[in-house]
């Protein structure tokens, strides 16, 4: 896909994203996965995600709740691990050097 924007500037997008839906009896219940690996171009920056273990979440938490993936951008990579399916804010960077921050992703 590629956008032309009013500037004439451009971003591209490719790659593959699964997405999947898993309807239960309740919000807790039902569920959402996404899968795949896609890269963006914006001006200058170049973004590529590889999702390692499948993102996941449910309608009841507003972030997702376990999976990682890996975030390049122009060259700088970083993994991302959004935890073990507990509903909270928090992902845990990992940078190549094994350094690892915990950030909250609210907002």
């Amino acid at each position: 896909m590629e956008i032309t924007l009013a500037d004439e500037s451009k971003i591209t997008e490719n790659g593959t994203k699964v997405f999947g839906f898993s309807f239960g009896q309740s919000l807790e219940d039902t569920s959402f996965t996404l899968s795949g690996n896609w890269s963006i171009t914006v001006g200058d920056n170049s973004y590529s995600v590889e999702v390692n273990e499948t993102l996941e979440g449910n309608l009841s938490c507003e972030y997702l709740t376990s999976g990682s993936m890996d975030i390049n951008k122009n060259g700088l990579e970083v993994t991302v691990d959004f935890g073990d399916g507990t509903c909270d804010d928090i992902a845990t960077i990992i940078y190549p050097n094994g350094a690892t921050e915990d950030v909250s992703i609210k907002d």
